[in-house]
């Protein structure tokens, strides 16, 4: 997982840290009541919601950009494949190399 680069570590510590907020829920319910007081909301559900939708934005965030990367390394590889298929047409028209006997 670690060789393949930084993406998948990033992808691992943000699903981790979901996971973990979700155990932390399951076992103490009630936090978000305690959230709600902090934020100075007066429903634990409306708590939920902006948490909830805090942690969509980010993933989303980070999709986003982990797409914008991707499109830019196919970009690449469109690049390198055009180049490399004008190398081989260029071979074939100019003919094999001779071999002196």
């Amino acid at each position: 997982m670690v060789k393949r680069g930084r993406e998948d570590i990033a992808l691992f510590l943000m699903s981790g840290f979901v996971g973990i907020g979700l155990m932390i829920v399951a076992v103490y319910p009630n936090i978000f009541e305690f959230i709600a007081s902090v934020m100075g909301l007066e429903l634990k559900a409306r708590a939920i919601l902006v948490i909830s939708n805090l942690t969509l934005f980010v993933i989303v965030t980070y999709l986003f950009n982990r797409i914008s990367k991707m499109y830019e390394k196919i970009s690449e590889l469109n690049e390198e494949l055009s180049l490399l298929r004008t190398t081989v047409d260029e071979q074939r028209v100019d003919g094999p190399p001779e071999q002196d006997d």
